[in-house]
């Protein structure tokens, strides 16, 4: 019997079947524009989760990939079944949630993965447009165009702002960065959930 072979002390149960109808929720990862495999995976039925990196002239694009895969393989595209990831720093005031999303792991892994692709030629995925210049994708352009840092009331503005310009989606995906200062993690978590959030509901 199974239940002999369980010992909650250890950490040790039984393993859940996952949810079936008819399979789990299936995801896709996008960043490029017009892309194959997104057109592919909408026509199969799975959900996209497009990429913190890449502004709304691509988030739009991504939109318009979906939704022609969606009608290949004959099923009608849901912007609920889209999910739009962001990088997401709340602070009291916009000057300090600014200065520290610029040098906390937030800033860092952007940095970091800013030169981790210009060593491997990879720029181009995060380009607003093709002929956008490589010398622009600095954490600068990424303060200014793609994260979303601010005090609440201006992250509930910048949030809906981007729903405005790229149109409905279904859930926004808030980026998680390990916690180089915990205390300063939780209160933008806290001030997400207990003021973006509402304020974005009631509108």
């Amino acid at each position: 019997r199974l239940t002999d072979n369980l010992d909650p002390d250890m950490g040790l149960s039984g393993i859940h079947h996952p949810l079936q109808t008819p399979h789990p929720p299936i995801f896709t990862p996008c960043i490029t524009r017009d892309s194959v495999g997104l057109r592919k995976a909408a026509a199969r039925g799975f959900s996209p989760i497009s990429h913190h990196m890449i502004g709304t002239d691509v988030l739009k694009n991504h939109w318009d990939t979906y939704a022609a895969g969606c009608r290949e393989g004959g099923l009608e595209p849901d912007p609920a079944n889209w999910c739009v990831s962001r990088n997401i720093y709340v602070a009291d005031t916009t000057e300090e949630a600014l200065a520290r999303a610029r040098v906390n792991s937030m800033g860092r892994c952007i940095e970091y993965i800013i030169e981790l692709t210009r060593r491997g030629d990879a720029l181009d995925l995060w380009k607003r447009s093709p002929d956008q210049p490589d010398d622009e994708l600095t954490l600068d352009y990424f303060l200014d165009e793609v994260i979303i840092a601010g005090d609440p009331d201006e992250v509930t503005r910048q949030l809906r702002a981007l729903r405005s310009d790229i149109g409905d989606f279904g859930s926004l995906v808030l980026v998680a960065h390990d916690f180089d200062d915990k205390a300063d993690w939780l209160h933008s978590l806290d001030l997400f959930a207990n003021e973006v959030l509402p304020a974005l509901e009631s509108n």
